[in-house]
């Protein structure tokens, strides 16, 4: 039986249908990516299978039981705990259990009772089945995995950041044991690290989840099957991102050859039925009602949609010498805090670099560096000959916001003619009176392309970018893929985007601690060659409290295996001694002259009560024998 049953749902905001009669059924252990462009549905999805809005028609069921659990966009945390504090509350249940297990210790201490050594011996069990042995290192290892360090442990949780919030609220929600995750956008607010370690943990994850993401490498890494929300329907894949994309373009090749050798066979069918009529016979005006017929009986093929995508292709200047940039000592501060210090590297022709690390370790203040924008406070920066650069701004800072789109584009490439800067435009979707907006009237994701196509007609042979996939939706990210990938010169790009790094990249440099390193190779190259340092650094740093807990948890433990020994011996004791007596009890039933006396009653009693009893051993004795 599915977890989750979607049948036939539909759901719309006013006049404005959002999908139609969407189906899917997710399973137990299913890893579901949902993806679509904004504005399809993906978080009314999510509303829906949580029962927050009902579905106009159709249906939605969870099997009974379920605990779903949602990550919020407004976080409910209690302000007033710390970080660590609020983290564990996670666990309340299992640390009242240690409690509890903890005051049985202290009892069976002065009493060997069987009732507190059984009571004991239960509740061990539960705790283990909770793995509470691990609940304090589990916190320890979600938070520090989500960027929020030793620092964060002790800081009210009021006086975290919006972000900050985000991440406390997704590592309890992944600590919440429960048995079904809907995620949406879990990767916003976090780091590459942090990232890299939730696709790590969902990847490992032993529950169902169901993610809204457009973080490609996550998808790929985690998902067992892909819906993607288009043009009002729910279409689905099985296997992860890369098998959606090879199916989806089959799919999409088989639909249309299916619409298309249908409408010729339409077409074939009228004509055929237009000659019957011709010859104006009663025969031929039958077999053309027949066929008439037959035609409206047909279940017709929609048309598939066109969906509107960019078009974009990099202009390439004249190729440079194979030395293209060198530089040494670069150091770099802001007032008194160092950015980084000392740092060298090198590039050939045809290099394409992909610049990784945390937030605030340098990375857009190298490539700003490298693009003249800012200087060095130390160090020097030699570009080859023959070197044209251009640059994409994270924040497209140089677009000019009083600049309609039309005079942004012409001013990358003065020479173009109205007609071929507007034509340049609509390849970014902009067209008719579009290309009159000003860049201060446009979204986040408009100015981007603007910034793009500004670059691409550029013709330089050195491209620096700083994330050019934020702002992009999943179809333009894959195309502007292709178009760096058939791009002939060097590339050096900041980007959280580990699909595109893997893609394209084909050395990575990290910025840590004020140094860069230089890793051949792609991403998931790059995560081999780091693997003994993201294994040590995954595991929790005990702090002295924690360990001195652990410390108590394993000297309980021993103290619990010596209980239930002597437990396991008791039982035995007790056990030899019941069928004792129900031995010599039956010897005397076996006598004729126990009937004549007045205690039968009373020994058949006892023997009922002696045989329940030895019953309720048998089974404590084999559950005692089958513990470790």
């Amino acid at each position: 039986m599915a977890l989750l049953s979607i049948n036939q749902a539909s759901a719309a905001f006013g006049d404005k249908t959002i999908f139609s009669n969407i189906t899917l059924s997710v399973n137990k252990k299913d890893k579901i990516g949902i993806i679509g462009a904004n504005g399809t549905g993906k978080t009314t999805l999510f509303k829906l299978i949580q029962g927050i809005i009902t579905p106009e028609s159709g249906s939605i069921s969870l099997q009974k039981g379920i605990s779903l659990g949602y990550l919020e966009q407004h976080t409910s945390l209690n302000s007033n705990n710390t970080v660590l504090d609020e983290a564990l509350s996670v666990y309340s249940r299992v640390f009242a259990m240690e409690e509890e297990l903890r005051a049985l210790e202290q009892a069976m201490a002065s009493s060997a009772e069987h009732e507190l050594m059984e009571r004991y011996s239960a509740l061990t069990q539960k705790y283990e089945e909770m793995d509470g042995y691990s609940a304090n290192s589990r916190v320890l290892g979600a938070l520090r995995g989500l960027g929020l360090g030793d620092e964060f442990f002790n800081r009210k949780v009021s006086t975290l950041s919006g972000g900050e919030q985000m991440r406390l609220a997704l590592a309890m929600l992944l600590l919440g044991g429960h048995d079904m995750l809907l995620l949406d956008e879990p990767t916003n607010h976090l780091d590459l690290k942090a990232v890299e370690w939730l696709t790590s943990f969902l990847a490992d994850y032993k529950g169902t989840l169901m993610v809204v993401s457009h973080d490609r490498y996550l998808l790929d890494r985690v998902c067992t099957g892909i819906g993607e929300i288009e043009n009002g329907r729910l279409y689905f894949y099985s296997g992860n991102y890369t098998q959606y994309r090879q199916k989806r373009e089959q799919a999409k090749e088989i639909n249309l050859k299916a619409y298309q050798e249908q409408q010729k066979e339409i077409a074939r069918q009228k004509e055929i039925i237009a000659q019957y009529r011709s010859f104006n016979r009663e025969k031929s005006i039958r077999a053309a009602e027949s066929r008439e017929k037959a035609l409206e009986r047909m279940e017709i093929i929609e048309a598939p949609q066109s969906v509107q995508s960019i078009r974009l292709r990099f202009n390439e200047g004249p190729r440079p010498g194979n030395d293209v940039l060198s530089f040494k000592s670069l150091t770099k501060r802001y007032g008194q805090k160092l950015i980084f210090e000392n740092i060298h590297g090198e590039l050939k022709a045809g290099s394409r670099i992909a610049l990784i690390g945390r937030n605030g370790t340098g990375k857009t203040t190298l490539l700003r560096l490298l693009a003249g924008l800012e200087r060095p406070d130390c160090g020097s920066i030699y570009w080859g000959a023959g070197v044209k650069k251009g640059y994409y701004a994270q924040k497209q800072e140089n677009l000019v916001m009083s600049n309609t789109i039309l005079d942004e584009v012409w001013s990358a490439c003065p020479a173009m003619n109205q007609t071929q800067a507007r034509s340049s435009a609509a390849a970014m979707l902009f067209r008719g009176e579009d290309v009159f907006k000003p860049i201060s009237a446009l979204s986040g994701g408009e100015r981007a392309r603007v910034a793009l196509i500004k670059l691409a007609l550029g013709e330089n042979n050195v491209l620096l970018m700083d994330e050019p996939t934020n702002h992009l939706d999943m179809d333009s990210r894959e195309i502007l893929e292709e178009a760096l990938k058939a791009f002939g010169g060097t590339i050096i790009m900041v980007s959280h985007d580990r699909y595109l790094i893997n893609r394209l990249a084909d050395s990575i440099w990290e910025m840590e601690n004020g140094e860069l390193k230089i890793y051949p190779g792609n991403y998931d190259q790059y995560l081999k060659s780091k693997a003994p340092e993201t294994v040590l650094d995954s595991q929790p740093q005990i702090t002295k409290t924690a360990l001195d807990k652990q410390r108590r948890l394993d000297k309980a433990a021993r103290e619990r295996k010596k209980q239930e020994a002597a437990l396991l011996r008791s039982t035995e004791a007790d056990i030899i001694q019941i069928e004792t007596r129900i031995s010599a009890l039956e010897a005397l039933f076996s006598q004729p002259d126990t009937y004549s006396d007045g205690n039968i009653s009373s020994l058949q009693k006892e023997y009922n009560t002696l045989k329940e009893k030895l019953e309720a051993l048998y089974l404590q004795w084999e559950n005692l024998s089958s513990q470790d």
